[in-house]
């Protein structure tokens, strides 16, 4: 067993908790390797060892990954096999994702059909148009646009060892908290000195960010990003749940 060198003390991410879970059943965990923002972790040795990259593994399903990365056929799958689903459109054009809009009823979602790590993804679209400004967004990633309705919430995130669940994550908004006396622009500039923050992918979480998507948040709060909240208030940075754009677990 080693400490960890790479995966700073946040208890919120699936390699923290993988981590976490090796050291208490006294596997071997260690870096494996480092590439660019790329590291793997190796657990167990020898014939047995296993290398992760995050939650994944040379075991994980490559048709499972690849149905996951693309929503529309994740939806198809989920609603062949009568689970719950979100209804949904798939569109080709910002025309036709505002008249999908308007039809579902705002508040609606915005998102490529076959990205990833949430990108060119808008949340609680209200209007028109926000909804042609999501599309347009959202079209710079794929040829096909998803819109569905908006639902507000936290998200949560199983994560699954050995058919057993072993830790639930519950992913909050990209935000900050007033204290009266710095801006929203300062606050997000203090919280992003802090070193489990940054632009590589083994760091917990990624930078905030006051520019694109949350200047329309914000004026959603009544706020810009020169506007001093006060004290203990909570102000959201982003319109979803998901720790690449900020958010926390």
């Amino acid at each position: 067993k080693t400490d960890s060198p790479v995966l700073p003390p946040a208890k919120a991410t699936s390699s923290r908790r993988m981590w976490e879970i090796a050291e208490k059943s006294g596997l071997w965990v260690e870096e494996c390797i480092r590439w660019n923002d790329m590291v793997l972790m190796q657990y167990g040795y020898g014939a047995t060892r296993a290398i992760y990259r995050g939650a994944r593994t040379g075991r994980t399903s490559l048709i499972s990954t690849l149905i996951a990365d693309d929503k529309q056929c994740t939806n198809a799958l989920l609603r062949s096999y009568g689970l719950p689903h979100a209804p949904q459109a798939v569109v080709k054009s910002t025309p036709a994702a505002l008249n999908i809009a308007r039809r579902f009823g705002y508040p609606v979602i915005v998102k490529p059909s076959d990205s990833s790590e949430s990108r060119g993804v808008t949340g609680n679209v209200v209007n028109d148009a926000e909804a042609a400004e999501a599309a347009r967004l959202a079209f710079e990633y794929s040829k096909k646009v998803i819109v569905e309705p908006f639902l507000q919430g936290a998200d949560h995130r199983f994560l699954i060892i050995g058919g057993k669940m072993a830790h639930v994550t519950r992913h909050e908004t990209a935000h900050v908290i007033g204290n009266g006396v710095m801006t929203v622009e300062e606050l997000a500039a203090e919280a992003n000195k802090n070193p489990i923050r940054g632009p590589l992918k083994h760091q917990p979480y990624t930078w905030l960010s006051v520019e694109g998507d949350a200047v329309r948040v914000l004026a959603g709060q009544g706020l810009t990003v020169k506007s001093i909240p006060q004290s203990g208030r909570v102000v959201h940075l982003s319109s979803i749940c998901s720790l690449s754009t900020g958010g926390t677990a």
